[in-house]
């Protein structure tokens, strides 16, 4: 899981992390949805990776209490 604005990720990062999605077929990637603009375009670039739609993961903002348990959910959480 990152849930930095999608604005701070890079080509390079984003081809990382669909290359991880690629590698192992049960993971997700989990996304924050800020801004939403950003989401479809996200999406589409996934899958011309040969990323499966549902396996984005997008979450809205949240008060900072409930955004870091949040990230406890995640098997890995980058920030």
């Amino acid at each position: 899981a990152c849930f930095n604005q999608l604005y701070k990720m890079d080509p390079l990062v984003f081809d990382v992390w669909m290359n991880i999605l690629k590698a192992n077929a049960n993971a997700f990637l989990w996304l924050l949805k800020f801004p939403p603009v950003a989401v479809a375009n996200i999406r589409l670039e996934a899958k011309s990776s040969g990323i499966e739609d549902n396996r984005l993961v997008f979450g809205n903002t949240l008060p900072k209490k409930e955004y870091l348990e949040r990230g406890a959910l995640a098997d890995l959480f980058l920030d």
